[in-house]
């Protein structure tokens, strides 16, 4: 017994030495492994975190677009959610990106003396950054404003439309009728594409992620130096840049009022409500043909600004 204990007390001090052996100390200090927490997901849709704007977007557009099933053409459809989706993209570029990293090469010209090419440099590529995003979203407003007229003359005239489709398939029957069974062969018939509704507290989510974005897009602006305060030199000044200032404010407005306010409202309306869908509608296109007006606004001071810049840069 005794050598037994005696055994099993070797083996334990073996252990003990083993665990205690170690590599000296490397003489710098090794770097913290840092273990990142990963972002809350969804309830129902582990998939895709919270706070995915974008992804919440795609949910209401989803519902949206189930509204006029069977009510008008696809590629309509297809066409109001990638108008949408597209303007919410490069608004988010707009506010979050382009502006914000303008704001930081204030008081360019207080070194002109000294030949900041650089600085220079940065202002007008900020300024190409910005014009690209405004000449995008053009076609994509165009695009919905279109798109939201055929959907607006569709509601006007859905017995006409229903009717069509009615007397279309019925000649397709008569069409595939066969002459042994004297009897229509019935094509099969298509998948509904009715998507379904989503939660009262989906549809919460979804427009808290919008509104959350419509935050941070307010607060960048918020922050941003005026123009005129940018570039306050005399041949700047010129250019009408107070222009620049009010256009992207009234930009940022028809933003708002598209995603945090027109197509959350979709929720409070029924499919069936075809005037108050046509309303929505309507105000949807008015913001867009707002927002077009902006860009006409923004043209002529902007493309002045990058000339300025470009020549600036081509002389040194």
């Amino acid at each position: 017994m005794e050598s037994r204990q005696e055994q099993v007390r070797s083996e334990k001090d073996q252990k003990r030495q083993m665990l205690t052996i170690a590599p000296q100390a490397p003489e710098k200090e090794m770097p913290e492994i840092v273990v990142q927490e990963p972002e809350p997901m969804h309830e129902k849709n582990p998939s895709r975190p919270v706070g995915d704007a974008e992804g919440e977007l795609a949910i209401l557009l989803k519902q949206i677009k189930g509204y006029f099933h069977q009510r008008t053409r696809n590629l309509d459809l297809e066409a109001l959610q990638f108008s949408l989706t597209h303007l919410f993209s490069h608004v988010d570029l707009l506010y979050r990106q382009a502006l914000p990293e303008l704001n930081k090469w204030t008081s360019y010209e207080q070194n002109t003396a000294t030949g900041d090419l650089l600085q220079r440099q940065k202002v007008w590529l900020q300024l190409q950054a910005i014009n690209r995003a405004l000449d995008r979203m053009a076609p994509v407003c165009h695009l919905l404003s279109d798109v939201i007229e055929c959907l607006l003359d569709t509601l006007d005239h859905e017995e006409l439309w229903l009717r069509a489709i009615d007397e279309e398939e019925t000649r397709l029957l008569e069409q595939v009728k066969s002459p042994a069974l004297s009897r229509p062969i019935v094509p099969t018939p298509r998948p509904s594409e009715r998507p379904e509704l989503i939660a009262p507290e989906g549809w919460e989510q979804a427009v808290a992620a919008l509104m959350d974005r419509l935050l941070i897009w307010q607060e960048q602006h918020h922050k941003l130096v005026p123009f005129e305060q940018h570039f306050a030199t005399p041949i700047l000044l010129a250019c009408n840049l107070s222009e620049l200032d009010s256009a992207f404010a009234i930009l940022l407005d028809s933003a708002g009022a598209i995603f945090g306010d027109i197509l959350p409202n979709f929720r409070l309306v029924r499919p069936e409500n075809h005037e108050e869908i046509s309303a929505l509608l309507f105000d949807l296109m008015q913001q867009s043909d707002q927002m077009l007006a902006q860009f006409e606004t923004t043209l002529e001071p902007l493309t002045r600004l990058i000339r300025h810049f470009a020549l600036v840069n081509e002389s040194n």
